[in-house]
């Protein structure tokens, strides 16, 4: 629980520090305000976060699914293009390469 609020926390203090923007488009420039900026990147991380945390995966070894923690889940999100990644088993503490099951 401490992590998520770390994290929660994190993202708070990095939108916020944004306090504006200059944007250049073509030979014009106008000021952007931090929320412009803010609000998307906040959305996005929510929206990743909520499709990244309920994901299944198989362990080849005891054959029982499992999800992985929401902060582990940024790790293993980007890695690879494939529906299988080397993870550690919490059932069986095996490490190998899982497989992503489909709902």
């Amino acid at each position: 629980m401490k992590k998520r609020i770390l994290s929660i926390v994190f993202l708070l203090v990095m939108s916020l520090s944004l306090t504006a923007c200059e944007v250049h488009w073509g030979s014009s420039s106008y000021d952007v305000h931090w929320w412009v900026i803010a609000i998307p990147v906040i959305l996005v991380f929510i929206i990743v976060h909520c499709a990244i945390i309920h994901i299944k995966y198989e362990c080849p070894n005891c054959r029982k699914t499992f999800r992985l923690k929401w902060y582990t889940a940024w790790l293993y999100a980007g890695v690879g293009i494939t529906h299988k990644k080397v993870m550690k088993c919490p059932h069986c503490g095996k490490e190998d390469l899982c497989e992503r099951v489909n709902k």
